[in-house]
Parts: C-alpha cells; structure tokens; sequence
C-alpha cells in the first residue's frame, strides 16, 4: 500500500477497514471529506506545542472553535445523513418507516434494506447527487436476504402473487409453472392434477384417481374411468 514517512519519533497512521462503506458509511464519508491545508496542521502543531496540552483532543476542539466564523472551512466535512450507499436507504426514524424522496430531509437517516426489498439509486436534482431507497421486490420475485441490490426470480415450479416478499411460494397440487419470475402457476388439463407441490412442467400433470389417458398427448387430454 501507500508509504508514509516522517522524523524520528513522528506517529505516522493510517485508517484501514475492507468493509468500512457498508458497516459506518457516515465515518467512511466523513474521514474522506476531512482536508487540512499546510498553514492549518502547522497552526494545530504549534497550538499543541504552546498549550502543552497531553493530547490532541483538546486541540482539534479549539481548532474548530475558533474556525465558527468561518464554517465552511469545516462543515462540509460533516456527512450528508440522506445520502446513502448501495444496499441502504432513506428512513425516517420518527415515523419509522422507509421513504422513497428525500423531499423532507427532516429525521432522514440510511437504514440498511430490509428482506424483501432491494436497495434502488434515486436522482432527485436536489444538488446533493444521488442516494438510495429501499423498494419492495415486484410480484414474480423475492429476496430472503438484507442490504441487496435486487430481487431473486422465483424459479421453476414457485411464484408469487405478492410484493416485497422474502421467499416464493410454491405451484398448489393441480398446477405447475415451467418458466421462471412468475406471478401465478398454470392449471393441469381438465381432468389431470400433479402428484404434489412444486411441479414445474406440463409433463408432470397425469389422469386424476380412477382414470386413465386416451389421448394421444398430454394436453389432448381424454380421460376415462378404468
């Protein structure tokens, strides 16, 4: 990684954490938007130097105190609570409920996106860039997992008729759904029905109990009693 070196006797450090974005996005935006120019780390050096402070706490506090009257030098530092990363989204923690604008940025915070749902980009013009919501997954789809980005098709044999869901259901006896994503499940052919839940082809509906099939393909259905 990147070298640092100083005098003898200078703490050098560095912040590192692989997951930092996902598990503390307003720190990550914080440390990242921190910027001191020469004149000002010379300025902290100095006052630390004549203060004989013990540590840099202190410091730093009167570094920014004395900075109020020029705000701008510091304050856009402080992170943006509404504008949150991939795999979260905009909350409103006195209603407690997930919001898809940022019309009202009052008691906004990013929330991760709960099962069910899936983390979506929203530009909004409001000049602060974009951000994210959480939108429930459509009908035909789900997501058992939290902090997605999207929703899982419903495979084979499974649908679902409902929105923001975590699992799919599974086709009723008498029914089967052969393509992925989808909402409902086909019904068997007059008079044939499957053996159980979960059938995923035409193939698998046969002549119900005390019948038997007299056409020529499954489809063509004609059934009689044995």
């Amino acid at each position: 990684g990147n070298k640092k070196t100083g005098g003898a006797g200078s703490y050098v450090s560095k912040m590192v954490s692989h997951n930092l974005r996902s598990k503390a996005p307003l720190v990550q935006e914080f440390v990242g938007k921190i910027k001191f120019e020469l004149p000002d780390v010379q300025d902290l050096l100095l006052t630390h130097k004549q203060s004989g402070a013990s540590d840099y706490f202190d410091v730093a506090c009167d570094f920014i105190k004395k900075k109020r009257s020029h705000p701008s030098h510091w304050t856009s530092w402080i992170p943006d609570k509404t504008q949150c990363n991939a795999q979260f989204g905009l909350y409103n923690e006195e209603t407690q409920q997930f919001v898809q604008n940022r019309d009202d940025p009052s008691n906004l915070i990013c929330l991760a996106c709960p099962s069910g749902h899936y983390s979506a980009e929203l530009q909004d013009g409001l000049g602060r860039g974009s951000t994210f919501v959480c939108r429930g997954c459509p009908a035909g789809t789900s997501q058992p997992s939290g902090a997605s980005l999207a929703c899982d098709p419903c495979p084979q044999g499974e649908y679902q008729d409902e929105e923001a869901t975590s699992s799919c259901k599974r086709c009723e006896v008498g029914t089967y759904q052969n393509e992925r994503g989808q909402s409902s499940c086909t019904s068997c052919p007059r008079r044939t029905t499957t053996l159980g839940f979960g059938s995923k082809s035409l193939s698998d509906c046969g002549c119900t109990e005390g019948k038997i099939n007299t056409g020529p393909e499954i489809g063509q259905q004609g059934s009689k009693e044995d």
